[in-house]
């Protein structure tokens, strides 16, 4: 996959003309790798790093469609933003998954025969066996296929969901802590209190086209596995999201900083804007390089790359790629002087960027969309859709 925006700009303009038209009767068909752009966009990984906006997204399928001949399209790009905003007011969840993976590799589940097994393709389930070399091959598994590797996984192979959803993290080319994490809480029974998503052979037969034969026999509802973490019942709250810094350095110099969840910069409000020095953040000289698979650092790569040529010709000014560890020397080579950045997302990434951080004064702006739709997901998402369709924003009204 070419993760550039060009490249992103290509494929929603390939999907509007296209699959579009029939998205809400063939979503959920699972056609096999070579055929997934036939019913599905697969824009998630340029809208997971937003090289391609969610607004652009929706403009350019209405200049196309009425909104409620798409609505089911439409839903579905502001799903990834209701998972985000969840996630951003109730921070202690990620903080859960992050301390349960520490704890589960403790008890030596990495090195536990089922669970090894599974991550190699080798659990003697054949839909799982394929499902897990598909993502390893390609970056991507079809959204109904992740529903069914997760139920399976969970309640059939009787694998902590902390360990899938790790996995999943590790190669999905549009994983983020928010949609990985959630969603995978969501089939176990733990983000909606008492639902839970149990696949079944039939299911799976049905929405493949016959592709995908189950022979094995899969965990039903009564047959459940029963072994759930410890979860506390949260519920998000408005108050409970991370504050924006506002202490600003008095300094007038200022240093744009860009992170890789956030690389069309100059389609922000930040783009008018004068800045002393640019900086894009490589994180492929951290840690994360082991954490992440070889293919999603070569996109992060290839993404940050694009993000730089734009951003130079943009702004008309070198752009510095930096690791992490560099900011502080940088900054400190620069003198007095402050930061402004697009504010990351709980997860992963932020983790990783937190103590680089930490001597810096920045000041953290939100994008427009998050800024408006995230206090709304509070509750189940259909609320969450109602009051984001009902905003001046999500359906261009003017």
């Amino acid at each position: 996959m070419d993760l550039t925006r060009e490249a992103g700009l290509k494929r929603l303009s390939e999907f509007v003309a296209g699959p579009l038209a029939n998205y809400a009767s063939c979503r959920n068909l699972d056609l096999g790798n070579d055929r997934h752009t036939e019913v599905v966009s697969k824009l998630s990984p340029y809208i997971r790093m937003r090289l391609v906006l969610e607004s652009e997204v929706i403009a350019a399928s209405l200049t196309r469609f009425p909104a409620q001949t798409i609505s089911k399209w439409i839903d579905e790009v502001i799903w990834r933003t209701y998972w985000k905003g969840w996630l951003e007011q109730s921070p202690q969840v990620w903080t859960s998954y992050v301390t349960a993976i520490a704890q589960l590799e403790q008890e030596g589940w990495r090195e536990r025969v089922n669970y090894t097994e599974a991550i190699s393709g080798k659990s003697g389930i054949a839909c799982i066996d394929h499902w897990v070399r598909e993502l390893k091959d390609t970056g991507y598994l079809h959204n109904h296929a992740r529903m069914w590797f997760a139920s399976i996984w969970i309640f059939t192979l009787q694998l902590p969901w902390e360990l899938g959803a790790d996995f999943f993290l590790r190669h999905l080319l549009d994983g983020d802590a928010a949609a990985n994490t959630l969603s995978w809480r969501w089939v176990a029974g733990l983000h909606t209190p008492g639902k839970r998503y149990v696949a079944s052979a039939s299911n799976i037969e049905r929405w493949t086209e016959g592709r995908v034969r189950v022979t094995e026999t899969l965990a039903t509802e009564a047959e459940a596995f029963k072994r759930a973490p410890q979860d506390a019942d949260y519920k998000p709250t408005a108050e409970s999201i991370l504050e924006l810094n506002s202490a600003f350095n008095s300094d007038p110099r200022r240093t744009l900083l860009i992170h890789p969840e956030d690389l069309a910069i100059e389609y922000s409000s930040l783009a008018t804007e004068d800045f002393d020095a640019i900086v894009v953040l490589d994180c492929s000289k951290t840690v994360l390089a082991t954490f992440f698979s070889d293919a999603i650092m070569h996109a992060h790569r290839q993404a940050l790359e694009d993000c730089i040529h734009r951003t130079e010709t943009h702004f008309g000014t070198q752009v510095f790629r930096l690791s992490p560890d560099e900011v502080n020397p940088f900054a400190q080579d620069q003198g007095s002087h402050s930061w402004v950045c697009i504010k990351p997302v709980v997860g992963i990434w932020q983790d990783a960027w937190r103590p680089y951080f930490a001597k810096q004064s920045i000041e953290f702006v939100q994008r427009e969309w998050d800024q408006i739709l995230y206090p709304f997901a509070r509750k189940g998402f259909f609320q969450f859709k109602k009051s984001a369709w009902d905003t001046d924003l999500v359906l261009q009204k003017t």
